[in-house]
């Protein structure tokens, strides 16, 4: 079985995320003792999720759009967006730790979870 993806996220889309008005759970939506969300758009506070954009990059659209999503985030997974920063590699970088964000189908969910990253030299 092929481990899951780890799509890329846009330096645009990390800038965006930086500027929601939060995060808001999912009822009834918990995996591995996490509850599970979705963003807040800061001007309409309609809730907006991550979507595969042709399977390789992260996008943000309203959660009842149609397309290869919603993914939901653990709370923790919202924090580390709003405040990470884009490493060369195309790393999450957030309180000193690399992440990335990879694509789960979990318990029937799609999610967005973080892995932690190593460094990768070329």
């Amino acid at each position: 079985m092929p481990e899951p993806p780890y799509p890329v996220i846009p330096v645009a889309l990390l800038a965006y995320l930086a500027r929601l008005a939060g995060w808001q759970p999912i009822d009834a939506k918990e995996i591995s003792d996490e509850l599970l969300g979705y963003f807040l758009d800061p001007a309409s506070a309609t809730p907006i999720a991550l979507f595969l954009d042709a399977g390789e990059r992260w996008g943000v659209y309203p959660v009842n759009l149609p397309g290869l999503g919603p993914f939901a985030v653990s709370q923790k997974t919202a924090e580390v967006l709003f405040g990470a920063t884009l490493a060369e590699d195309g790393a999450l970088i957030h309180g000193g730790k690399r992440f990335r964000l990879q694509a789960l189908l979990e318990a029937g969910h799609l999610t967005a979870s973080l892995v932690h990253a190593e460094v990768t030299r070329a």
